[in-house]
């Protein structure tokens, strides 16, 4: 179950703003996963049911389940490491080294189909976190269409310091971006009671907060169950295919740039060839509605197979509606047909309410472009 509302701001004594996030209940092996929101926690208080976090500016603080991580320091490296500890270990790896902002005050990430691309950010926010707690960090849906792949690098050392930041590895492998620090936001992270269960199929069926739609009509969701989540297939009708060697996309500049410079627009009529270490956007034949409940799409499955990532953003804010624009990127050349398999999505439950998503992306058609490009 995830944490309602924790990603909450107030300025705490010697001006450091923080936010306060309460373990459900006191028994660590509850079922909920999602917690409600309490008044603000100094940032001289301690409590080891609370998460806490440091340093947060205004652009971070939103109404729902998430928290954006704003981006501080910037690092460059060829080697993808499972883990790191501290942020004092970025500057001691002979193969990592800083990346400082231009006179702008901006950075430029370089992209690579291959991955080979690889930047550790390091959030502005410092967090407290319970060992009864998890951080989920995935890259924002926005930066997910970009073909943003980003993994939480320092979990493990956080479920035992006091106050962490957090340390995301990420990988461009469509287009480059233009970021600043202390501005811009990549990951966006939502907190779960660790070991707590996702809904249960059961659970998913009786659930009026989760409905899923096809072709304008309500779908029998039990039909579409299986071990690992709700299945959603491709919809071939239309897809983009990122060209090679754009320029550079600006994420603080919505509405800036036009797709036809970014994307080749691909008619499926049935089906479609993906290219080898091409990235894509397709769709989902299945529109998805949520009440109160939250959702996470998975990376690969079984069904797609290992050389076929799926999504690059995992994340379903809780009141979204609409199809799933489904970020695609295959080590091998791949045919895909209308009804395949396209992931999985699980759920969370939420103890209370709060705002729900009402996005760029709400009652999308999928696929849809990032927030970036203009629309027509």
């Amino acid at each position: 179950m995830l944490l309602r509302k924790f990603f909450e701001s107030d300025a705490a004594p010697l001006q450091i703003s923080c936010s306060v996030f309460p373990a459900f209940g006191n028994n660590p092996s509850s079922k909920k996963s999602l917690m409600p929101g309490t008044p603000f926690l100094h940032a001289n208080h301690s409590s080891d049911s609370k998460v806490i976090v440091y340093n947060s500016p205004s652009n971070s603080i939103n109404s729902s389940t998430t928290l954006d991580l704003t981006v501080g320091r910037v690092f460059g490296s060829s080697i993808l490491l499972s883990k790191l500890n501290n942020p004092e270990e970025l500057s001691k790896k002979d193969f990592i080294y800083e990346i400082k902002p231009d006179h702008d005050g901006k950075i430029l990430l370089e992209a690579d189909s291959s991955g080979k691309k690889i930047y550790y950010i390091e959030s502005l926010e410092e967090i407290h976190s319970p060992e009864n707690i998890n951080l989920l960090c995935d890259a924002k849906s926005s930066l997910g269409r970009l073909g943003i792949m980003s993994d939480d690098k320092n979990f493990e050392y956080r479920r035992h310091s006091p106050r962490a930041k957090v340390i995301s590895s990420v990988q461009p492998f469509a287009f480059p971006i233009i970021i600043t620090p202390g501005k811009s936001s990549i990951v966006a992270a939502a907190a779960r009671m660790r070991n707590s269960d996702f809904l249960s199929s059961e659970e998913v069926i009786k659930s009026d907060e989760i409905r899923l739609f096809e072709s304008g009509s309500e779908v029998n969701k039990a039909s579409r169950l299986s071990p690992d989540g709700l299945t959603m297939h491709f919809n071939t009708h239309i897809a983009y295919r990122a060209k090679r060697y754009p320029e550079p996309i600006d994420i603080d500049s919505p509405l800036k740039y036009n797709p036809e410079d970014y994307f080749d627009v691909i008619e499926g009529n049935g089906r479609l060839i993906l290219d080898p270490k091409r990235f894509y956007l397709l769709g989902t034949n299945e529109e998805i509605s949520l009440g109160n409940v939250f959702g996470y799409i998975t990376r690969q499955t079984a069904t797609t197979g290992s050389d076929l990532w799926v999504h690059f953003a995992g994340q379903i804010r809780e009141g979204f509606r609409g199809e799933i624009t489904m970020e695609c990127l295959s080590q091998n050349k791949r045919l895909i047909e209308k009804g395949d398999y396209a992931g999985f999505v699980k759920f969370d439950s939420i103890d209370s309410l709060g705002t729900p998503y009402n996005g760029v992306y709400q009652n999308q058609r999928a696929p849809t472009l990032p927030r970036f490009f203009k629309r027509n």
